[in-house]
């Protein structure tokens, strides 16, 4: 069975939201002087590839541990956004059916571990947010920092999902080559007690 990685590899050169910490890998052990290999590793929760939780945003709100495991996984449709600059409109879920995870492709990835990558990227519009949000889903995907603007005090798309206890996929890397046909997808999060994001591996 083929499958695409979605994932970025965790190094100290990827970019992180601004404020964020910078991810450390620290050798704590080494085969020539301890006989095995052990690394110490740092980073915030919304590193790399990861997935919010409503408890991101929401005090009350849900954690990824608090999540069946059957939440990581289903059914998944891209859908090509990469013409779009600015805002994405909710005419891009025309026609899209029904589906656990909506990725959105916009082909900004190619950008990652530039500059570039952190800010200009194209955001969801009130209306799109709203029209996703009613569909329920298991899960929002895309390859930008964020459905919102970096500068957003309010992330109204952060907040219309995860408020509906959809999950947010960030930071996914190159996927142009299955939009628009169906595939089967897995999000598989770090388990930490009470997470308000983590890394993840997703794979379609």
């Amino acid at each position: 069975m083929q499958m695409v990685d979605l994932t970025h590899p965790i190094s100290s050169s990827i970019p992180v939201f601004p404020g964020d910490p910078i991810p450390v890998l620290t050798p704590l052990c080494t085969i020539e002087a301890d006989g095995c290999r052990v690394t110490g590793i740092s980073f915030g929760s919304h590193t790399g590839t990861h997935i919010d939780s409503p408890a991101h945003l929401f005090s009350e709100g849900k954690t990824l541990d608090q999540y069946a495991v059957s939440s990581f996984s289903g059914s998944g449709w891209a859908i090509d956004c990469s013409g779009h600059a600015g805002e994405i409109g909710p005419d891009a879920l025309d026609g899209v059916p029904a589906a656990d995870f909506l990725l959105f492709y916009t082909g900004w990835s190619r950008y990652w571990e530039t500059p570039d990558y952190l800010s200009g990227f194209p955001i969801f519009s009130r209306a799109l947010a709203i029209r996703l949000a009613a569909r329920r889903c298991k899960g929002i995907g895309f390859d930008t920092l964020s459905p919102d603007p970096v500068e957003s005090a309010g992330l109204f798309a952060h907040r219309t999902l995860l408020g509906q206890n959809t999950l947010l996929l960030e930071n996914l890397a190159d996927f142009g080559q299955i939009t628009g046909k169906p595939f089967s997808l897995c999000a598989a999060p770090l388990l930490f007690a009470g997470a308000d994001g983590a890394p993840a591996r997703i794979a379609a």
